[in-house]
């Protein structure tokens, strides 16, 4: 795991290897009962990047979380639960290119901030669907 983003409410990490790239929501509620049993408290599953994800970070007012990956891209996803079965996987809502690797991504309100591997960094008004 190299990335973990939390809130009052959720847990979301980011992990992969150099051909894919996971993104994990758990509520934290879960996790505080029986932190023994984490990776089975996974509530959902996002799979799309195909790179390591290195980074992930919470919009929790506006509902989404967001994930900066190697393969370019930051990807905004739905953080409720109830689109898909438990570690069901959800497609995401939004993805932003860039032209280096991602590896840091940060979010304020309706702004999103980040960092890539040939040192640009950006800040974009979200939009968020």
């Amino acid at each position: 795991i190299y990335g973990i983003a939390l809130d009052s409410e959720y847990l979301l990490s980011g992990e992969g290897s150099a051909k894919n790239g996971k993104v994990r929501l758990w509520l934290l509620s879960d996790l505080l009962a029986d932190s023994m049993k984490a990776n089975s408290q996974c509530r959902v599953g996002f799979n799309e990047h195909s790179a390591i994800v290195w980074s992930v970070a919470l919009a929790t007012n506006l509902g989404y979380g967001l994930s900066a990956s190697a393969d370019t891209t930051t990807k905004v996803w739905p953080l409720s639960t109830s689109q898909g079965n438990r570690g069901e996987p959800i497609r995401s809502v939004k993805t932003l290119v860039h032209p280096e690797t991602v590896f840091s991504v940060s979010v304020n309100g309706e702004l999103a901030a980040t960092g890539c591997g040939d040192g640009r960094v950006s800040a974009r008004y979200t939009h968020f669907p």
